[in-house]
């Protein structure tokens, strides 16, 4: 595939029109922290910057996909699915501004009596706007929207253990489909800064908290495997709702933003 995967096929028709509504999501999003910071909603005018870890789980929705794969006699995957990735984000007065990537951790299937095994893998990445809902101190609530892009991957591999010979004379043991899409979400988040102690150049601290929300793909490139690309197959994404752990560092520069004052 080279370069053609994933960035290629983010060129496909489909994709390329959804991506104007959904940056449309976008800036509706970016106005309401707008309007809210005009009003004057949040008075703590200083700012403050996280970088951490997100551990947790999501619910795919994989009914499509495991239908297909049982009608093959294929080993079929759960809807729960663990995730790893981190992020960052700066908090400007009212608005939250960041980033965050995913990766969804490799979800194998075998069965007694079935000749190939089931592996799905997957992961995306998201640019994220918002607003500050609650401040006080260390603690935020902020809802989020995000877009970004991402895929996932489905390999059928043949259970039995072919010899080099074998494997020359009937390469097609393994199967790679994959497939891109846009990814959309909506998102709240709570976290809170312990700070170790407070010094002319700000504060800096400890990071926890939670993140919750639900990630969509409003678009999708068509499944693809080598160089080929297949017209027809069951809709699949790395999304879904989620909830997740926050781990990390952070700090909080003085109201102005200048080191040094007070």
């Amino acid at each position: 595939m080279g370069g053609r995967f994933p960035c290629g096929l983010l060129k496909e028709r489909g994709v390329r029109r959804g991506w104007k509504g959904c940056a449309a999501l976008l800036v509706v999003a970016l106005a309401i922290p707008l309007t809210a910071s005009a009003q004057g909603t949040v008075g703590d005018a200083s700012r403050e910057g996280r970088g951490y870890l997100l551990l947790g789980g999501s619910l795919l929705d994989v009914d499509r996909i495991n239908s297909e794969l049982g009608a093959a006699g294929h080993p079929q995957f759960r809807e729960g699915a663990f995730s790893i990735g981190g992020g960052v984000h700066t908090l400007h007065g009212p608005l939250v501004f960041g980033a965050e990537g995913h990766g969804i951790i490799g979800m194998s299937r075998s069965e007694a009596g079935a000749s190939f095994e089931s592996r799905l893998t997957g992961g995306y990445a998201l640019l994220n706007v918002g607003w500050t809902a609650v401040r006080r101190g260390g603690f935020t609530a902020y809802p989020l929207m995000g877009l970004g892009a991402g895929g996932v991957n489905v390999r059928l591999t043949e259970r039995a253990a072919p010899t080099f010979s074998e494997l020359m004379e009937d390469p097609g043991r393994i199967s790679d489909l994959r497939r891109v899409s846009a990814i959309a979400q909506l998102a709240l988040g709570v976290d809170h800064l312990l700070a170790f102690g407070s010094t002319e150049q700000g504060e800096r601290g400890l990071a926890l908290g939670l993140r919750a929300g639900y990630a969509f793909a409003p678009f999708s490139s068509r499944w693809v495997t080598d160089q080929q690309s297949l017209p027809d197959g069951p809709a699949l994404a790395p999304g879904g709702f989620y909830i997740r752990l926050l781990v990390g560092g952070g700090g909080r520069l003085p109201r102005d933003g200048t080191p040094g004052s007070r």
